[in-house]
């Protein structure tokens, strides 16, 4: 749905409303690829960013503890009943969206 000022409405993951604004240009605001709120980045809302950046940062970790590869972490983030929601949902979409990072295993 368009409103007057340009603003479309959206369903989020949740159910709630979102809206993508339109910049007096015309210039159409970046989504999160996750949630569809306003992206802090090119790919990703503030919350889901910094899931990932966490996800990025620990693997290294996991990876000299266990010797795990990329997607035996993710999918260990999405099974674990401790890893909050946000985490899940960024491990989820990297193992639909982008198995590796960068297009290499890290």
């Amino acid at each position: 749905m368009v409103d007057t000022k340009g603003a479309i409405d959206k369903k989020s993951h949740n159910g709630h409303n979102q809206t993508s604004q339109t910049t007096s240009k015309g210039d159409k605001t970046v989504n999160c690829k996750i949630c569809q709120r306003k992206a802090a980045t090119e790919n990703f809302f503030q919350l889901h960013l910094k899931a990932y950046e966490n996800i990025i940062e620990k693997y290294g970790h996991w990876r000299k503890a266990l010797t795990i590869t990329w997607r035996e972490y993710l999918r260990e983030i999405e099974r674990n009943p401790l890893t909050g929601e946000w985490t899940k949902e960024v491990a989820s979409y990297l193992i639909n969206n982008e198995e590796t990072k960068n297009g290499e295993e890290i």
